[in-house]
């Protein structure tokens, strides 16, 4: 898509970082360099930018790290923001750019902010404690954490229908999963939720 030149890659690396870590809009397009600790592979919010006061870091996993490693290496810090703002009309990019890819997935009612709540079922889906996904997603009380609880059992249905098609499958060998490679490490991709949009964090280089 971005091949295309129809979608800007500024609002796209604030999208995918959105994704993959599940921050509110403005946690990543405010987001100033000096807010990233990279030994620590965290983002450290001041007070004065964080919705609910003492926010817990930012975990960055390392695609997150690579794309802000990669806008690095290529703007360097010469900005105060990671991603300066862009704007189109009365809406920001980021808000153009998402319906964009809304309806090249084909997302019905799907708010940017729905990102975040992907993240936390995804969490929970993969038996994350309600504790730690808030953690995660910075929530300072448990009960809003509490509304994803639901989603738990959504593998336990899963894990019926894998039982009942390896039975109907006769036994036949399942194929080894392939593992992709992200700086020499080899990393297992599940896609564990509805919404991957897995075109938004491939790298350019498999477009």
């Amino acid at each position: 898509t971005e091949e295309a030149g129809d979608i800007n890659p500024s609002p796209l690396a604030i999208l995918r970082l959105l994704l993959l870590t599940g921050a509110r809009k403005t946690e990543i397009s405010n987001l100033k360099w000096s807010e990233i600790d990279w030994d620590r592979r965290c983002i450290f919010l001041p007070l004065e930018r964080s919705k609910t006061g003492q926010r817990d870091p930012i975990r960055l996993a390392a695609p997150a790290l690579a794309i802000l490693k990669a806008r690095y290496d290529d703007m360097g810090d010469k900005d105060l923001r990671v991603i300066p703002a862009h704007y189109g009309g009365k809406a920001t990019a980021v808000d153009v750019t998402w319906k964009k890819v809304r309806a090249r997935a084909h997302l019905i009612d799907f708010r940017l902010h729905d990102l975040r709540h992907n993240a936390a079922s995804v969490a929970v889906n993969e038996g994350v404690s309600l504790y730690v996904a808030g953690k995660l997603l910075g929530h300072k009380n448990a009960a809003t954490t509490e509304r994803y609880a639901h989603v738990a059992s959504d593998p336990v249905h899963k894990a019926a229908e894998a039982v009942a098609s390896r039975i109907l499958a006769k036994g036949k060998p399942k194929p080894p999963a392939s593992p992709s490679m992200t700086g020499g490490v080899t990393v297992s991709v599940r896609l564990a939720t509805s919404f991957s949009y897995h075109t938004m964090i491939r790298p350019e280089s498999e477009t």
